[in-house]
């Protein structure tokens, strides 16, 4: 009987999944004006971050208070790494263009690798404090560094995201929640933030 009981795993597991598939939607929904894509992709790490540290929380509530709570400054982020990747990214074929030394070209990756791990880490960080937005970027930063193995994980799992959503695009039904719920997973004992 306890299986099926409201406390038992089944009931746990169903409404996990059911959550995840929501905030998915609510994420991709709230992420069509393309400049908002920040604002909820911090919402949805707002909700996810309640559910793994077990607090209580109301889906559509919480998402939306997220939601409206960080839009401008999730916005101005969002623009921010954007600008950066569009610049490192030009770099890289520059480089590769211009056929200069090896060294160039790494350097190139090695930034692109630092804008990657630290728009995965801002937005979870800005979800669960408040920052002025310069502040919050350089401490992801310094948490993309001082836990160099973590921030890997969270970067090398992207291509097979990417690859199961080109395979099948129905995996874009479930896969940003799923990977923000892993990204929180993985972040979350290290988020103690210092202003």
């Amino acid at each position: 009987m306890s299986l099926f009981s409201l406390e038992g795993p089944l009931y746990k597991i169903s409404k996990l999944i059911y959550t995840l598939l929501t905030l998915n939607f609510l994420c991709f929904i709230f992420s069509i004006p393309i400049i908002t894509m920040g604002t909820s992709i911090t919402a949805l790490f707002y909700v996810t971050g309640k559910i793994i540290r077990g607090e209580n929380y109301y889906l559509f509530k919480d998402f939306w208070k997220s939601f409206w709570l960080n839009l401008r400054q999730g916005i101005m982020i969002f623009l921010l790494f954007t600008a950066g990747f569009y610049l490192i990214l030009v770099n890289i074929r520059s480089v590769n263009i211009l056929g200069l030394s090896k060294i160039f070209i790494w350097l190139q990756y090695l930034i692109l690798f630092e804008l990657t791990a630290g728009i995965i880490v801002i937005f979870p960080l800005l979800a669960r404090y408040h920052f002025k937005s310069w502040s919050g970027i350089k401490f992801a930063f310094f948490l993309v560094n001082r836990h160099l193995i973590t921030a890997i994980l969270a970067v090398a799992v992207l291509p097979a995201l990417f690859g199961l959503v080109y395979w099948q695009p129905v995996f874009l039904l479930f896969i940003i929640a799923i990977y923000g719920f892993w990204i929180n997973l993985l972040w979350q004992s290290k988020f103690v933030y210092h202003k």
